[in-house]
């Protein structure tokens, strides 16, 4: 026990590898939990990038995307609309791959 009371806390957890100026304001982000991807919403649009931002893909959706959640595989994307809509997005392709719609 004394040698973890003895250390030293860090603060620098991340290291800021590159710097990019954004031409729209990110409404929603959310890192892929298996694979270097993130998707983003801005603009009303769905983007796929790498960490290194390439652009893999971006769709339009019908309805504002109020949350983008990851399958625990990385292989698919769920993102939940304004009107209660649930798209299910193929993340090699960003082709739907399933609609649902929540009634309340």
């Amino acid at each position: 026990m004394e040698g973890i009371q003895n250390r030293t806390p860090t603060t620098d957890h991340f290291v800021i590898t590159k710097e990019l100026a954004l031409s729209s304001d990110i409404t929603l982000a959310c890192w892929c939990p298996t694979m270097d991807l993130c998707a983003v919403v801005s603009d009303g649009q769905l983007y796929l990038h790498r960490m290194d931002w390439q652009l893999l893909w971006a769709v339009s959706p019908e309805a504002q995307i109020t949350t983008v959640c990851w399958r625990p595989d990385g292989k698919e994307l769920a993102a939940g609309d304004s009107q209660g809509g649930i798209s299910i997005l193929n993340v090699e392709s960003g082709v739907l791959v399933a609609k649902h719609k929540v009634h309340y």
